[in-house]
């Protein structure tokens, strides 16, 4: 995949979840949309959930990574903001 390609599909991947967490709070990505940013067969399976985490933590959200019979999903959540109180 070309990186203009690349760039256009994790544009419109961000526009697409951001949208979704606006409006529900949480979002689902199945695996047809995430193959497009991180390819299976070009990547190896524990790295690319790093990756989809490390996307998600960029833009303020988690990334939960399932696996299942079809293929696999990410549901993105928006971070909270924690405080911590030392003791």
């Amino acid at each position: 995949m070309t990186e203009v390609i690349y760039a256009a599909a994790l544009r419109m991947l961000t526009q697409h979840i951001r949208a979704e967490l606006e409006e529900r709070g949480f979002c689902v990505v199945f695996e047809d949309d995430l193959k497009r940013c991180w390819p299976l067969e070009k990547i190896a399976r524990s790295e690319r959930a790093r990756e989809i985490e490390g996307f998600g933590e960029s833009q303020g959200w988690t990334a939960a990574i399932l696996e299942g019979s079809f293929g696999s999903r990410a549901i993105f959540r928006r971070l909270e903001n924690h405080l911590f109180y030392s003791l």
